[in-house]
């Protein structure tokens, strides 16, 4: 039996990542130029700290639907889970690592996940898995009805519209909105986690 206020303050947790998660609208362009943007650092930073307290906000919210999510619901908790779990990873690298690649020419094109190799990879797989474990955790939600479906909603169409922003240029404008959604989501979401007290 997992413990009521564990749950509860893992809410308070969502909420929390859900607002770090906002700052992302302000990411720079992934070229060596927007690795470059005084915004790089701090955008990543957010993300870094999100990504650290989505793992124990994704927790307690599948504990808060398990008893309706059935397997579903835990389908989806893993594959969000794993690929947020790799995340912190790559902000730390975004942080510390880029900065100096994006200096020398000999090194920029590491910097292009489709130019990156095994590195590159790794990072589109956890997207994909990221992106199909919230649609999945989005549509749990929705059927479990323990909280409002448009918090569903908002996980579903903020990744969809952040996936799609993330791989085309000429849809880019998709990625702050689907960012902006998926963080109202989480805030939500935490919040009525947060707020039930049985």
């Amino acid at each position: 039996m997992v413990n009521k206020n564990f749950i509860r303050w893992s809410g308070l947790i969502l909420l929390i990542a859900g607002v770090l998660y906002i700052p992302g609208i302000f990411h720079p362009p992934d070229t060596p130029e927007g690795v470059m943007y005084t915004a790089w650092i701090p955008v990543h930073a957010s993300f870094f700290i999100h990504h650290l307290l989505l793992v124990f906000g994704l927790i307690g919210l599948y504990f808060f639907l398990a008893d309706k999510a059935a397997f579903l619901g835990l389908i989806a908790f893993v594959m969000a889970l794993s690929s947020n779990v790799m995340f912190p990873m790559l902000d730390m690298v975004q942080i510390t690592l880029y900065p100096i690649l994006a200096k020398y020419p000999a090194t920029q094109l590491l910097i292009n996940p489709k130019q990156a190799g095994m590195f590159g990879i790794v990072i589109v797989m956890s997207v994909v898995i990221a992106l199909i474990g919230n649609i999945l955790l989005g549509v749990a939600i929705i059927r479990t009805r323990v909280m409002s479906r448009w918090i569903g909603l908002l996980f579903i169409v903020g990744w969809i519209c952040f996936f799609i922003g993330s791989g085309s240029s000429t849809l880019s404008i998709l990625k702050p909105f689907g960012i902006v959604l998926t963080g109202v989501g989480y805030i939500w979401g935490g919040y009525v986690i947060w707020s039930t007290k049985d």
